[in-house]
């Protein structure tokens, strides 16, 4: 497990990394006059071919086939290649002073088949320091894994020399003993899940390298000045991270990280972040998630000088229970899973890094199952100062519907990808032996009431959580992301049927995540998150909580609920029809609009109040009948929060439910006759589906194929009887 509670200084690099990679856009090239100068670009040829100053070894083949064109320029790259044997490029040794704060930065492209890159046991950058006498000093790495990237992708790292340096080298170093093929049910279908390589090409070219010293207080333009900013906690006085948003500043690609549809940067690591601005009075604002308030300053800067800013982060809402049992985590969220990297040298701690800044607990990492594989023995696998993480995986049933795996333990042996058969429900059984937890996530599919049963029946149409209702007839327990990278615009369809799901007696919690790419460059965990009411911040805790509904969703909006002074996903009892207390408070800096308490699909209460930061309702309720009660609220959007799928800020409480003198809750035709169609809707897509898997080729034969459609159906039959008994209740 990797642990840090790092206070590093400006320029350090911290020295534990794990499978990762961190990349900026930036134009690398030699002109800077402060550079190191070596043949980091590969240009300089010696008469017998190779290349001045670099050595190559492998144990595959020529290394004068390692030396590749970049098709964009016709300049020459180094390679790490295919498959099959180990890479290592070293320069010669470069005279550097001691103690000197640098950056390495260079450029580099992927290309290939995913899997081939999540079999190389480790492809590193490795800075290797000498004394004056060529002995080693030590070592600096940065692991590169990265699965593919548009054209080339720019990064660099900084780090500072040891004493008595005298000399550095650069490497790049690869190895590949392919990981094998499991033994077991999955192991026809071992590439997918474990990423052996076999007969799957890629390569990377890594090209422009530079070294530079690092001048963080004078400005490269005689109009500018130096900013630099602290971001604290003003109670404690530490450094936190947060998100930077300066109107004014340029694109600083090198020490922030920049993601292109939310506004402000995030610092790349702790300490003071140093820009250049020019000259004049600029505005400085801080947010650090939904819970503190955001900060600003302004400040005058002078050209050619340095100028100090300190944002402390001062108020949160006054319900001290916020800051309590109240933890925020995204569950969904990912790293070199589907390429386009744009940070190729991020790290699993740069993301926890970036998700502290985003005002997060605890975050889920859905990764490839080789990355699972290597850290399925820890949990959390990460603890980054107060933040937990766990490299998890998303079980990708395009037919029945992604889920998330939290508070993983145990890889069940079953088929991979997991297409027809076997289902959720399956993989779920096997999870749960182990404190494991499934979230359906994105669930909806832009359904609406009109086109529900089309849409399940199209077998073309995927992302659709088809089999839902079918777990929750059969006895299982999930959580369902009302906020998703679906976005919100369907959110009234979205309560509508989870409420149908509700009305028959079926308890389960809301949440929300982002679906974030984070190396992708985009938008930043935790913009849709899930607050979950734990006293423990541990996987094993989370997962519990999720399982009893103890959670709300929210893009924004701080959102609690009582009834009887109990919160949700907890049950209340009556002997008899009573009167019960209903209380509601919802917070947001970004101002709020409208708040509402929904009683078995009911609205019984609500609150205009536009533009307030704070709303609350304080209430009794007469309850005749067993349901439940939940509370909603939306406000204003802000381009501040950095999901940009909303177009509105909201929240929903999962619901508190409530039994009147042990009498179950009432069923309504309606909502039998939705899920009903449901299931036939199913049903009538899977041969069409079991048809185009077979076409394929890659899911097994026919015969197989037709043995999954018949275990599938018996599947949902049996859920169509089990609705049939609640009917006839």
């Amino acid at each position: 497990m990797w642990h840090s509670n790092r206070k590093q200084g400006t320029g350090r690099v911290y020295a534990a990394f794990a499978a990762g990679i961190l990349i900026c856009v930036v134009q690398i090239g030699t002109s800077d006059p402060t550079a190191i100068r070596f043949n980091g670009n590969f240009e300089q040829v010696l008469l017998d071919g190779r290349l001045k100053g670099w050595t190559c070894t492998t144990d595959g083949e020529d290394p004068a086939t390692l030396i590749a064109f970049a098709t964009d320029t016709a300049s020459r790259a180094i390679r790490i290649t295919s498959r099959g044997h180990n890479v290592e490029w070293v320069s010669e040794k470069i005279p550097v002073p001691a103690e000197m704060d640098a950056r390495l930065r260079f450029r580099i492209q992927a290309s290939g088949e995913r899997h081939w890159a999540f079999a190389l046991k480790f492809c590193d950058c490795v800075l290797t320091f000498f004394d004056a006498g060529g002995g080693i000093i030590s070592e600096v790495s940065r692991e590169i894994h990265v699965l593919r990237t548009d054209g080339w992708a720019h990064d660099a790292f900084r780090f500072t020399t040891p004493k008595k340096t005298n000399s550095m080298q650069i490497s790049f170093r690869s190895s590949w003993p392919p990981v094998g093929t499991p033994k077991g049910t999955a192991s026809e279908l071992a590439r997918f899940w474990y990423g052996t390589g076999e007969g799957h090409p890629g390569e990377y070219l890594i090209d422009e390298i530079a070294l530079e010293p690092i001048q963080y207080d004078l400005p490269k333009d005689k109009n500018n000045g130096v900013l630099r900013i602290r971001t604290v906690d003003a109670q404690t006085g530490n450094e936190v991270p947060a998100r930077i948003l300066i109107p004014s500043s340029p694109n600083l690609k090198l020490d922030t990280y920049q993601f292109s549809e939310i506004n402000g940067f995030i610092g790349r690591e702790e300490g003071p972040i140093t820009v250049e601005l020019p000259a004049g009075l600029h505005r400085i604002r801080a947010i650090r998630g939904f819970l503190w308030k955001p900060v600003e300053q302004e400040i005058r800067i002078a050209a050619g000088e340095t100028a100090d800013a300190t944002l402390a982060f001062t108020e949160q809402p006054g319900r001290s229970g916020w800051h309590g049992q109240w933890k925020a985590g995204d569950h969904h969220l990912h790293m070199f899973f589907h390429g386009h990297t744009k940070y190729p040298l991020m790290t699993i701690p740069d993301v926890c890094h970036i998700a502290q800044a985003e005002g997060l607990d605890y975050i889920s990492l859905q990764a490839e199952m080789a990355w699972v594989k290597q850290n399925v023995e820890n949990n959390p696998d990460y603890v980054y100062d107060d933040l937990i993480c766990e490299v998890a995986h998303e079980i990708t049933t395009d037919f029945w519907g992604h889920v998330n795996y939290i508070n993983v333990k145990h890889i069940p042996n079953l088929p991979a990808p997991l297409a027809l058969w076997p289902v959720n429900f399956t993989f779920r059984e096997e999870v749960e032996k182990y404190g494991g937890f499934l979230i359906y996530t994105h669930p909806f599919g832009h359904m609406t009431d009109e086109n529900t049963a089309e849409r399940l029946a199209d077998q073309k149409i995927g992302l659709i959580a088809r089999e839902l209702p079918i777990d929750l007839l059969l006895g299982q327990q999930t959580m369902v992301d009302m906020l998703s990278s679906e976005g919100i615009y369907d959110l009234q369809y979205k309560m509508k049927l989870l409420e149908r799901l509700w009305n028959l007696g079926f308890r389960f919690g809301v949440g929300g995540s982002s679906d974030c790419y984070v190396d992708q460059g985009v938008i930043t965990p935790g913009g849709f998150r899930t607050y979950v009411n734990t006293e423990k911040n541990d996987f094993d805790s989370i997962a519990q909580a999720y399982r009893d509904a103890h959670t709300f969703a929210t893009n924004g909006p701080l959102l609690d609920l009582t009834v009887n002074n109990q919160g949700p996903g907890r049950e209340i009892r009556l002997d008899s029809p009573r009167v019960v207390s209903v209380r509601a408070t919802a917070h947001s800096w970004w101002g709020l609009d409208r708040l509402e308490i929904v009683n078995n699909g009911n609205v019984v209460f609500y609150r205009d109040s536009p533009q307030e930061i704070a709303i609350g309702l304080n209430h009794t309720l007469s309850i005749e009948e067993s349901g439940w009660i939940y509370a909603r609220v939306w406000g204003p959007p802000s381009d501040e929060l950095c999901n940009t799928l909303s177009n509105t800020q909201f929240a929903m409480t999962s619901p508190i439910w409530i039994t009147v003198a042990d009498r179950p809750q009432e069923i309504h035709q309606e909502n039998v006759e939705f899920f009903r169609d449901w299931l036939h809707a199913v049903e009538k897509a899977l041969p069409g589906y079991r048809e185009r898997l077979t076409a394929a080729g890659e899911f097994g034969s026919e015969d197989y194929l037709r043995q999954c459609e018949d275990q599938a159906r018996e599947f949902i039959e049996k859920a169509m009887r089990r609705l049939e008994e609640i009917a006839g209740h």
